[in-house]
């Protein structure tokens, strides 16, 4: 009877040993698997995580190549439209030119009819002449100095050194010296204010002292002193700001 009870005690025990064994067995299985699931999730996460920055790197690139496009395009319409500028506005000057050297070949050619017209010994009619052509050269430097001012703000050139691409003969410019330096949109009296002054004055057959000179407008004059003395005529003919 004993020997029955401890066999199935026995029997119970290693049965009892069994499971817990199994059941060991299981929960490590468990917790392996559970680990496993872990690693998994945060694989999963930072793919996630990497699939989302992906994304947005190449929507910004995206959208970097879009803004790169309207802008571009934009740079582009712009050029177009200043190359357009640029040859209206080439056009323009030639046409200024053309009308300004018409302007003076007009009253050269005017001023010159009415000198020579006149009775008037061939000493008289050499000087008128040599006039007539300190004009025109007056006129040649105040047509360069306006090509310039319209390059540069309505500026006029400080010196003529400044504006030298503008002048196709070069001495023009030994004989004259320039006695207004700024802009011309700041003069209040332009056709009565003296722009360049002839550097040395010359004597007239008939007696007195004369002079070139050149206007803010565009316009040349000859200008006679009985004396010698231009200070109080070239005082009065002094640019004037605007506002004064």
């Amino acid at each position: 009877m004993k020997k029955v009870q401890l066999l199935v005690i026995a029997i119970s025990l290693a049965g009892l040993a069994t499971l817990l064994l199994i059941q060991n067995q299981a929960q490590v299985k468990l917790r392996q698997e559970n680990e496993s699931l872990k690693q998994q999730a945060s694989q999963i996460t930072d793919l996630l995580a990497d699939n989302e920055r992906l994304s947005n790197q190449v929507a910004q690139a995206t959208s970097s190549r879009a803004v790169e496009q309207k802008e571009t395009q934009r740079l582009r319409r712009e050029l177009t439209a200043l190359r357009g500028q640029t040859n209206e506005l080439g056009k323009l000057r030639s046409e200024n030119a053309s009308l300004r050297q018409a302007e003076v070949q007009s009253a050269t050619n005017r001023w010159t009819h009415e000198v020579l017209a006149s009775p008037a010994d061939p000493a008289e009619i050499q000087q008128r002449a040599a006039a007539i052509a300190k004009m025109n050269d007056a006129r040649q430097l105040l047509m360069g100095m306006h090509m310039f001012a319209d390059d540069n703000q309505g500026r006029l050139p400080a010196s003529f050194d400044d504006a030298r691409a503008y002048y196709a003969q070069r001495e023009w410019t030994n004989h004259f010296d320039i006695v207004f330096q700024g802009s011309t949109k700041d003069i209040a009296n332009p056709s009565e204010a003296i722009v360049i002054r002839e550097k040395e004055a010359w004597p007239t057959v008939k007696g007195g002292w004369s002079r070139a000179y050149g206007f803010a407008d565009g316009h040349a004059e000859i200008h006679l002193a009985p004396d010698g003395n231009f200070g109080p005529w070239e005082e009065q003919r002094r640019a004037k700001a605007k506002g004064q």
